[in-house]
C-alpha cells in the first residue's frame, strides 16, 4: 500500500495571517499545529480544536516538541516581528533541512532575502496594494471591474517574476530599482497591446454587425472567439508570460461582471 501522504503543518504564529491559513486547512481536514508566544492567541487558538505550543518558535526544541522533524511545511506568520520570523527561518532550516517554509514578509528586502534561503515569501502589502489600484481604476472610469482585475492580475505576475530574477544574487537597492522600472516599462507595453488587442475585437464585431448598439456590440465583442492572441511584448514570450485574459461566452454573465471594452485610448 502507498504511504500516506504527509500533511503536517505547523504554524507560527496565530494572528491574522496565521489564523487565516489554519482556517482555510482545517476547513480542508487538515488540523495545523500552532507556536505563539502571546497568551491571548494561544487561548484562541485552541477554540478551533488544535494542538497549541506556547513559546518563541525560533526553539529548536520547541520545534521539535511541535513535531518539525516530521512536517511537511513551516508557515512563518509573525506579522511584524521581522526579526523574530528571520531566527525561526535561519533555525528551522538549519535543524529541519526537508521542512517547506512559506513565511509572511512586510519589505521587498526580506522578501529578496528569503527567496534567496529557500523560502517561499508573501508581501503582506502587495495583495491590497493591487485591491487598491483595481478600485481607483474602476471609480476613476477608466475600466470595469472585470478589467481591472486582469490588470491586476498582470501586474501581480510581473512583480513576482521581477522579484524572482533578481533574488538570485546578493540585494542591492539600486539594482532593485532598476528591475522594478524595466518591470513597469514591460507592463505598460503589455497593458498597451491587450487594449490594443480589444479594439481590434470591437472593429470585427462592428464590421460584422454595423447596426448593432454600442451597448451590444460590446458584449458581442466580450464574447466573440479569438482568431489569435494578442502580440508579445519584444524580447518576451508569449505576453511575457502574463496570465492569460479570461473570456466569457455568455453576454449575461459578462453583463453580471460588468466587463466592457475600455475604448478610452481611441
Amino acid at each position: 500500500l502507498a504511504a500516506a501522504p504527509n500533511r503536517k503543518v505547523i504554524i507560527a504564529g496565530f494572528g491574522d495571517f496565521g489564523a487565516l491559513v489554519a482556517r482555510m486547512l482545517l476547513a480542508m481536514g487538515v488540523t495545523p499545529t500552532i507556536i505563539d508566544s502571546d497568551p491571548d492567541r494561544v487561548r484562541q487558538a485552541r477554540h478551533f480544536g488544535v494542538k497549541v505550543y506556547y513559546g518563541d518558535a525560533s526553539s529548536l526544541r520547541l520545534l521539535r516538541a511541535a513535531g518539525a522533524d516530521e512536517a511537511k511545511i513551516l508557515v512563518v506568520a509573525v506579522g511584524n516581528e521581522k526579526a523574530g520570523a528571520r531566527h525561526i527561518i535561519e533555525a528551522a532550516r538549519e535543524a529541519f533541512p526537508l521542512v517547506e517554509i512559506i513565511s509572511q514578509v512586510s519589505e521587498v528586502k526580506d522578501e529578496l532575502d528569503f527567496m534567496n534561503k529557500g523560502v517561499h515569501p508573501y508581501s503582506r502589502n502587495l495583495e491590497p496594494s493591487l485591491l487598491a489600484g483595481r478600485r481607483c481604476l474602476v471609480d476613476l472610469g477608466l475600466l470595469s471591474p472585470y478589467e481591472a482585475k486582469e490588470i491586476a492580475d498582470i501586474f501581480r505576475f510581473h512583480t513576482e517574476k521581477t522579484l524572482r530574477e533578481i533574488s538570485s544574487s546578493r540585494y542591492d537597492y539600486e539594482q532593485a530599482v532598476a528591475a522594478y522600472r524595466t518591470n513597469d516599462e514591460m507592463l505598460t507595453e503589455v497593458i498597451g497591446q491587450i487594449r490594443e488587442y480589444r479594439r481590434e475585437r470591437l472593429a470585427a464585431v462592428r464590421a460584422a454587425r454595423p447596426g448593432a448598439a454600442e451597448g451590444t456590440l460590446q458584449q458581442q465583442a466580450a464574447a466573440a472567439p479569438r482568431a489569435e492572441e494578442p502580440p508579445s511584448p519584444k524580447g518576451a514570450g508569449p505576453a511575457a508570460g502574463a496570465p492569460e485574459p479570461r473570456r466569457m461566452t455568455d453576454p449575461e454573465k459578462a453583463r453580471e461582471e460588468g466587463e466592457k471594452l475600455d475604448l478610452s485610448a481611441d
